[in-house]
């Protein structure tokens, strides 16, 4: 029994350890040009409040999905969102 409990939480860890990797993977997709593309989509403004960098907000490109529950780096999943609506946010979807 106690082999068993040691074989699950040796499962446990390596998946985390995968889910990791596959977030730090999908990160690095997220290249400047896109994030230039996705604000440029976007018209430079959060889609949440409408607000733009010349009303003094920091823009942020924001998964849509997030990372941490399988969301991609793809143009699909991604938005501009000013930085109070994102870490508003959290990773909810």
């Amino acid at each position: 029994e106690l082999l068993n409990l040691i074989k699950k939480l040796k499962d446990v860890k390596l998946r985390k350890e995968m889910k990791r990797r596959i977030i730090k993977m999908e990160r690095s997709k997220l290249s400047d040009g896109l994030r230039y593309d996705i604000l440029k989509r976007d018209n430079f403004r959060c889609v949440v409040c409408g607000l733009t960098a010349a009303d003094g907000v920091k823009l942020h490109v924001d998964h849509i999905i997030p990372l941490s529950r399988g969301g991609k780096s793809e143009v699909s999943n991604l938005q501009t969102l000013c930085e109070r609506c994102n870490l508003g946010k959290s990773n909810k979807m």
